[in-house]
């Protein structure tokens, strides 16, 4: 937590019992704490660049994300692991094009590459949107199972922080996935990929843990 009118000198910030090892890296270059260069709302500093302002500690992830992957996606699946169709895009100064380029990822229409492998943190959240999707589409898709303490050294930042940090309007069907969505910059390296499995056999899974929970109340009875 930040507190207004502090000064925190600099030799002294690890002597600090307020702030844990991962607060560190939080710390601007100026060690003064001034409030014309904090965020309104969650108190970020606002002369970090843009992406490390939001960039997440691979400590503070869920232990596992959940990525949905379907035929026609804009990221790339293979034994290299998850790639973005742009690999290259970086914004550490512009703010602007870095609240641009979240918002272009969630339009359905858009044709610009996204540089983001968007992610989900609840597994059952993806397995039913996958379900959806396959029903509304057809061909099956995969859920994909990653394990985020293999996720060291990749940019990966909260949708919901952005959203609201940066004020931007998701088309009406992204927003449901805002509170449990992660976007990890550029690629998933193949060693964080777990396992995957195809809708066919999600549905399959979930019909029979219906039925046996079905038999069990009968035999409870």
């Amino acid at each position: 937590m930040l507190t207004f009118g502090v000064k925190v000198k600099q030799q002294g910030v690890k002597d600090n019992p307020f702030l844990s090892k991962r607060h560190y890296r939080h710390l601007p270059e100026s060690t003064e704490r001034c409030p014309s260069r904090l965020s309104p709302t969650s108190g970020l500093p606002r002369d970090r660049s843009a992406m490390e302002q939001f960039r997440l500690d691979i400590h503070d992830l869920p232990t596992s994300f959940h990525r949905v992957q379907y035929p026609g996606s804009q990221t790339t699946y293979n034994e290299s692991g998850l790639s973005a169709r742009d690999t290259t895009s970086f914004y550490p100064e512009d703010r602007t094009k870095f609240r641009d380029s979240v918002a272009e990822a969630f339009k359905w229409s858009s044709r610009i590459p996204s540089p983001y492998v968007a992610v989900f943190s609840e597994k059952d959240h993806a397995q039913n949107w996958a379900l959806r999707w396959t029903d509304r589409n057809g061909p099956d898709c995969e859920v994909v199972t990653i394990d985020s303490r293999e996720l060291d050294g990749v940019y990966i930042f909260k949708l919901s922080t952005i959203v609201d940090e940066l004020n931007i309007a998701l088309p009406n069907g992204a927003s449901q996935h805002e509170k449990g969505a992660y976007l990890c910059l550029h690629r998933v390296p193949a060693k964080a990929v777990q396992s995957s499995e195809s809708t066919s056999s999600i549905r399959a899974s979930k019909i029979a843990n219906t039925q046996v929970s079905g038999f069990m109340v009968l035999i409870s009875m």
